[in-house]
């Protein structure tokens, strides 16, 4: 099987480190480049929204500290070079040079921002992300949060596909909804997506090493939702449906179909 010259690019913080620690399990990487993300403030208008806001982002961060932390460290002795990356530095020729000087023969993004057709043009063919979402039902951003919202749970789950212009609009490797459990809660469903699709990419990644890969396009261009979409008024109907005992009954209702 042939040895690739992987780099990963990943946003900060503990999905971006989730992601790279799994890989770093699993294949040598030759560098990794973590950029600096941002999310446009929302709009809060009263202290219900506040306290709207922080139970997600407070519940979600708890989860994640349980579920993920283990696997979020690259391990002791790995000389893999890491290099942080201001927000949009990656369409700095600098740190595109420095890309280029480790000889990617893949690179493996997750959790960055929108890439330039000038990045995609460079690295032309070698560029696959992981989605968390389906890509034919949801695109953009918080795609493992709006299937929730939409009271569609099988449209939760992950897509690895090539990088285009358009935004998760290229032909894809691999495309899988989560496996509901009775067990699941709002934070395992949110964190599911991560889990399968970084699951997704290694297997990607594997069949990219022994040239069995191919690529097919999406059966359809799912709905985009921008960064500036997700706001409170959405986590309050998420957070009635939980309370309400709507969620867990879907959830119920899907495990027994």
């Amino acid at each position: 099987m042939k040895l690739l010259n992987l780099v990963v690019i990943a946003g900060e913080g503990l999905q971006g480190d989730y992601f790279i620690g799994r890989l770093s399990r699993q294949f040598p990487l030759s560098a990794v480049f973590i950029e600096s993300t941002h999310y446009p403030p929302p709009i809060i208008n009263n202290a219900e929204e506040r306290a709207d806001w922080d139970w997600f982002f407070e519940r979600r961060n708890s989860y994640e500290q349980s579920a993920l932390v283990e696997q979020t460290h690259i391990e002791a002795g790995n000389r893999t070079p890491i290099i942080n990356v201001a927000r949009g530095g990656l369409e700095n020729g600098d740190i595109q040079r420095q890309i280029l000087t480790f000889s990617p023969d893949l690179i493996a993004i997750f959790n960055t921002g929108v890439l330039s057709q000038n990045f995609i043009e460079i690295f032309s063919g070698n560029i696959i992300n992981l989605h968390v979402g389906l890509a034919d039902k949801y695109r953009g951003s918080s795609c493992n949060f709006w299937p929730i919202h939409n009271r569609d749970l099988k449209g939760l789950g992950a897509t690895v596909h090539q990088v285009s212009a358009e935004i998760d609009g290229g032909d894809y490797f691999a495309r899988e909804a989560i496996e509901l459990e009775a067990s699941d809660c709002l934070q395992s469903l949110i964190a599911k997506p991560l889990i399968k699709g970084t699951t997704l990419m290694a297997r990607t990644i594997r069949d990219w090493q022994g040239g069995e890969i191919k690529a097919a396009p999406l059966p359809a261009k799912g709905k985009l939702y921008l960064k500036k979409d997700f706001q409170p008024a959405a986590i309050r109907k998420v957070r009635e449906m939980e309370r309400s005992g709507e969620l867990q009954s879907m959830i119920s209702n899907q495990v027994r179909d």
